[in-house]
């Protein structure tokens, strides 16, 4: 489900951001972090990679659409997002390496209420900038690639509010030993929520269910194991950014 940034200007690259691979009607985006977009004035063209291939698509940057809320400086309670629409035939070829998440259906499904902050495990996808490498091969002009976006868990993120926003602050988990000693790279990554419930005989089980809950913004650190990854939530997205962006409604 996560489509991944990278700018590329050879003969360097740079882990730029997240983002979500999204189908709105019939049009594909990214979803992402405003400044995600913002950093990627300075390059000419954007390469969007899924995890796990070596293969990367490049787009020309002029060549995608953007709709954004917010603008820099960009700070703690943002607003920070964007949609970054991607032109064909490069939309085709990503669709055709992985499926997009359908925006229109996960905002219908989006629940009446704001889920409790223990309803299950919160996941953020996105890019782990100090697990992924990025390098050229002068002699053979070619790129090698090495991303890694394991997700990253927390049993935790606070609901809280500033004016028409809402947010989620996802702890930083220490005790989940996968999870990365450093979020750089996941600005723009997707957040999810695993509900988990108790079965007859009281053991916690999932079901299969995941809900898309936002976009990861902005990190803060009291201390290499205390902090949290804010992320913009559901009325965020489908409220005030889909009024705003002139979404359709089905």
């Amino acid at each position: 489900m996560v489509g991944l940034q990278v700018t590329v200007s050879p003969p360097t690259a740079n882990v730029l951001g997240s983002g979500t691979l999204v189908k709105v009607a019939r049009e594909s985006f990214i979803l992402t972090a405003a400044h995600v977009w913002e950093f990627a004035q300075a390059y000419p063209s954007i390469g969007l990679v899924r995890v796990g291939s070596p293969s990367i698509v490049t787009v020309r940057r002029d060549f995608i659409v953007p709709q954004t809320l917010g603008r820099a400086p960009f700070g703690e309670w943002g607003p920070d997002l964007a949609l970054l629409k991607i032109p064909y035939p490069d939309s085709g070829t990503l669709l055709a390496r992985q499926s997009a998440l359908d925006l229109v259906a996960e905002r219908g499904s989006t629940p009446a209420h704001p889920p409790s902050s223990d309803a299950g495990f919160w996941v953020t996808l996105g890019v782990v900038a100090e697990r992924s490498d990025i390098a050229f091969d002068l002699t053979e002009r070619e790129m090698s690639i090495t991303i890694d976006g394991p997700p990253s868990f927390s049993p935790r993120a606070v609901l809280r509010q500033n004016g028409a926003f809402d947010y989620r602050d996802v702890s930083f988990d220490p005790g989940i030993s996968f999870n990365p000693q450093s979020h750089g790279g996941t600005s723009g990554a997707g957040l999810w929520l695993v509900p988990l419930s108790r079965d007859a005989n009281g053991t916690v089980v999932w079901r299969g269910a995941r809900i898309f809950q936002g976009v990861a913004f902005w990190e803060q650190r009291e201390s290499p194991e205390d902090g949290f990854i804010r992320c913009h939530g559901a009325d965020s997205l489908f409220k005030v950014a889909w009024e705003t962006w002139g979404l359709p409604n089905k």
